[in-house]
């Protein structure tokens, strides 16, 4: 029910003036009134009326009389003379007995007050007091105001007005308030303050504050406490900018004297600067706290601790340790538990894990012994930085200490015990905790969110089914187990599961049909996401934001662009505002299937809503206008991100967009500034720069992109290596080339068929590898055509050492694996340790080659002449190249160079010409005159 508005404008408040507001009662105690003997109760004593006025603040049913101010301590002792040690000690007895009696189970409040004789007024509040069911403080409470000598007390409205408060009998708290000022019984400050406080801790700001307001209006100057309870309130509601107002309306310039009034209560003061420090306002929570200082307020534990708290959420550790260390030198006060709680949260919050053993040593040096809320800190720092071994050690403290461990904290433990792969151990932990029973559904999910989120399906399950047999079929429970196979990617599994939840009894709820719209997007199971949209529908459910922007963005890469806009236009009507996200979904979907118009569209709408475009929204426009080669279009839109902030990927659409329209210049310029950090280079840019230029046959500025890459360190995927590699290539930097290719593999990239592609002229000139085998290629850098590949390339290159290392690596594979070599992998060993100058090894290598039948070719016999001309061996040279042409084989171009350097180099110059004509002989008779004076004119 909600609570009462204040009679601000009711009849009542009409007949009261202002000026009755303003009472100077306080909340002493009344004095003590003549003894009179009253023998029919036990221990109840009869008081003599001398018919003075009752100096208390009260006002007498029908009388016009103000109260006298109640007189000082020592007038009242001499007026009753009964306020010795043995008279108050009576008092105390009597009001036990009292209490007592009505405490008994189906008392009569009549009959016990009835037989307790005359009471006075303090006798009264401490009765009505203590009694914490309302019902029987509203009996007690008339049972006052049917006496002949009731009179209206404002100290007894104030304690049935607080009983009601904390009951939340809000209708009865109106009657009593409403009877109070009917009865002209002014409230005092501590009348509001009830009422505020009893309203704000029942959630009810707007009652609280009316009666703030109220209180103000009725001419109740707030004291110091009264404030300090609104801004409890306003904390409670988290409202700064009012808790601000009320703090700083205490402070008040003295315009005489020049002297500034402050509040002098340390908990106001502690209260702002804890307001200030969960608001992160450091600076202002300082400007409190130094205020404190210049008010000479004390300073306290609690005050220290607020501060320290603050030091901590602005990561100034040093001054934070400083305090403590002020502390420690103060007499007043010291460190506590909360003092180190805060220190650990703050090391903790600014990963400093390092000082946190520390702190734990040094509270327990100051005697202070860790809490509950030490371990958990603690527990779960540890836990969540998997430094298992203490997070293990604090929780076998902590249930020494005889603190309870939670389910809570357990399932930290567990989570701890997944992150670190101990899997296991988990489980164990979790079997522990099921073996004590009571398990909330709250701690099933939990630990099945951590297994999902770790992709622990096997575990998650088991736990599911648990919580199942437990009887504990909620809806999140469902939920999470679909979130655990669609973290596996099993999509139809998560689909059984939602199914299964009407036939256990636990229907689907929003945030069910949300997460699986979400997991078959992911999926991409067209046809089951439509029918599940038919269900929400029937169900009566609408899909959350983030499932709208999942539908759409999948049926536009889907490209079911119509279906996308049919979605994004369903979810507007059905009042779900879209966001960024949500329209930048559907703009990339127009954009992907080139729909101009419609995204321009899209993209005013979206401003329309309030929205400022980000980059992602511009480059989905840009990507559009480049797909059509509207290059002016994408230029504005580039134009609008560079305002907002320098894009990679807007720069290299912009790039892609110029090269491809064959707008060289305009490329090269936005390379040139996208060099000067507008905004930046990057791989892809550097990749289609470099093949502009290869194709273009602009070498140098090709080489220049080259070691810029090089320099700048952005040479990381295999597109950047292959790009790199195919202009060393190009420019006849071989070795260079290599070492890329050598940099590509350390990277632990596997070179594809496009790197080698980029050596496939140097390895046929060699007549090494034809065409074929590279297209054979195998996507692993351990393949043995790969590692054939590598070895030819390294011994052209005259990189001897590469080139064997890899040989002898493929020896071992065929001697250790049992691999099987194929012809073309035999020559490459022979080459490669001819080119070493092993010509023993390559000789080895041949012999095993004819004894294991392998048929041998053209090849075959140009990689052993190339080893014995490597080392010189005319005589093997000649052996080999007349036994090539014995086996009908055809020299190729590549053993004819051979054969030739051998014999220049070895200065037989005759037999170079021999070779020479030999081989200009062949070439004119296969293909033609012109082509053999191109070769003699070559030689």
């Amino acid at each position: 029910m909600m609570a009462p508005s204040p009679p601000c404008c009711c009849d009542v408040l009409s007949r009261l003036s202002v000026s009755a507001f303003r009472s100077d009662y306080s909340m002493e105690e009344p004095p003590i009134d003549h003894e009179v003997r009253m023998p029919q109760f036990p221990g109840a004593r009869r008081f003599v009326d001398t018919g003075q006025q009752c100096a208390t603040g009260k006002i007498a049913r029908n009388s016009s009389r103000r109260p006298q101010k109640p007189p000082g301590r020592k007038e009242w002792e001499s007026q009753t003379g009964k306020n010795s040690p043995r008279a108050r000690k009576q008092h105390s007895a009597h009001v036990s007995s009292i209490l007592a009696a009505l405490a008994e189970r189906n008392s009569s409040v009549s009959l016990v007050l009835d037989r307790a004789g005359r009471l006075e007024s303090r006798e009264l509040s401490r009765i009505l007091s203590e009694q914490r069911d309302w019902r029987k403080a509203i009996e007690v409470f008339s049972w006052f105001q049917r006496q002949d000598n009731y009179e209206a007390n404002v100290f007894l409205y104030n304690i049935l007005l607080r009983t009601l408060g904390r009951a939340a009998k809000w209708e009865l708290l109106q009657k009593y308030w409403s009877e109070m000022l009917g009865e002209r019984v002014p409230p005092t400050i501590f009348t509001y303050s009830i009422l505020v406080d009893v309203h704000g801790r029942a959630g009810m700001k707007d009652e609280a504050i009316r009666f703030y307001r109220h209180m103000i209006e009725s001419g109740v100057e707030p004291d110091e406490v009264m404030v300090s309870t609104y801004m409890n309130l306003q904390r409670r509601f988290g409202d700064l900018e009012e808790a601000e107002k009320a703090f700083w309306g205490l402070f008040s310039e003295n315009l005489v004297d020049g002297t500034t009034k402050r509040p002098e209560n340390p908990e106001t003061f502690n209260t702002m600067i804890s307001f200030y420090g969960e608001h992160a306002k450091f600076a202002e929570a300082s400007k409190v706290f130094a205020e404190m200082m210049k008010a000479g307020v004390e300073l306290t534990t609690v005050t220290f601790n607020a501060m320290i708290h603050v030091y901590g959420k602005a990561g100034r550790t040093r001054e934070a340790e400083l305090l403590v260390t002020k502390m420690k030198q103060r007499k007043d006060c010291c460190p506590d538990v909360a003092t180190y709680n805060s220190l650990i949260e703050m090391y903790v919050k600014n990963d400093k894990l390092e000082l946190v053993s520390g702190c734990l040593e040094r509270m327990r040096d100051s005697g202070v012994s860790p809490d509950q809320v030490t371990f958990r800190t603690l527990i779960s720092a540890y836990a969540a930085n998997n430094v298992v071994w203490k997070a293990e050690a604090l929780v076998q403290e902590m249930e020494g200490s005889g603190f309870f461990i939670d389910q809570a904290m357990y399932t930290v433990m567990i989570a701890m015990y997944v992150r670190a792969r101990d899997v296991s151990k988990a489980e164990s932990v979790f079997r522990f905790l099921h073996s004590r029973g009571g398990l909330e559904v709250s701690t099933y999910v939990g630990v099945m969110d951590v297994y999902a989120e770790h992709k622990c399906l096997d575990q998650a399950r088991e736990v599911f089914e648990l919580a199942k047999n437990a009887g504990l079929k909620t809806p999140s429970l469902y939920n999470v187990m679909m979130k655990a196979y669609g973290a596996c990617d099993r999509f139809t599994d998560a689909v059984t599961v939602f199914e299964a939840m009407e036939k256990d009894g636990a229907s689907p709820n929003e945030a069910s049909f949300n997460s699986l719209i979400q997991l078959l997007c992911k999926g991409r199971l067209l046809e089951i996401l439509q029918r599940v949209l038919v269900l929400v529908k029937a169900a009566g459910f609408k899909p959350s934001l983030a499932s709208c922007s999942s539908v759409v963005s999948f049926y536009g890469d889907m490209g079911r662009v119509r279906e996308a806009e049919r979605v994004f236009k369903e979810m507007l009507a059905s009042g779900v505002e879209a966001d960024v996200i949500c329209y930048s979904a559907l703009l990339n979907a127009y954009a992907e299937a080139g729909f101009a118009r419609e995204a321009q569209q899209t993209l005013d709408s979206l401003k329309a809503a309030g929205f400022v475009p980000d980059t992602i929204v511009y480059t989905s426009m840009m990507k559009l206008y480049s797909n059509l080669g509207l290059t002016a279009e994408a230029e504005k839109i580039y134009e609008e991100i560079s305002r907002l902030s320098p894009d990679v990927f807007a720069a290299n659409t912009m790039l892609n967009l110029y090269i491809k329209s064959g707008m060289f210049t305009e490329a090269e310029q936005l390379f040139r500034a996208m060099q000067r950090g507008k905004p930046g280079l990057n791989e892809v840019a550097c990749t289609m720069m470099l093949k502009l230029y290869r194709e273009a046959g602009k070498i140098e500025q090709g080489l220049d992109v080259a070691r810029v890459m090089s320099r700048r360190f952005l040479i990381t995927d295999a597109r950047a290596f292959n790009g790199v590699i195919a202009m060393y290539v190009k420019a006849g930097l071989m070795r260079e080339a290599l070492e890329a290719l050598k940099e590509m593999r350390r990277a632990g990239l596997v070179p594809s068929r496009s790197t080698f592609s980029c050596f496939e002229e140097i390895l046929e000139r060699a007549g090494m590898v034809p065409g074929e085998f590279i297209q054979r290629l195998e996507q692993s850098s351990t393949s043995l055509e790969t590692m054939v590949v590598l070895t030819l390339l390294y011994a052209q290159a005259g990189m001897s050492d590469e080139a064997a290392e890899i040989a002898f690596a493929i020896q071992r594979a065929e001697r250790d694996e049992g691999l099987s070599l194929g012809v073309d992998a035999y020559n490459a060993l022979i080459y490669s340790f001819g080119k070493a100058g092993k010509l023993d090894v390559a000789l080895q290598v041949y012999s095993r080659m004819k004894a294991r039948g392998v048929e041998l070719n053209e090849a075959s016999y140009g990689s052993v002449i190339a080893a014995y001309g490597k080392v010189g061996l005319l005589e093997g040279v000649g052996r080999m190249f007349r036994r090539l042409k014995e086996c009908g084989f055809q020299p190729s171009p590549a053993t004819y160079r051979t054969v030739l350097e051998v014999y220049r180099e070895a200065g037989r110059m005759d037999l170079a010409s021999m070779v020479a004509q030999e081989f200009h002989f062949s070439e004119y008779v296969r293909q033609g005159m012109h082509q053999g004076d191109t070769f003699e004119q070559e030689l």
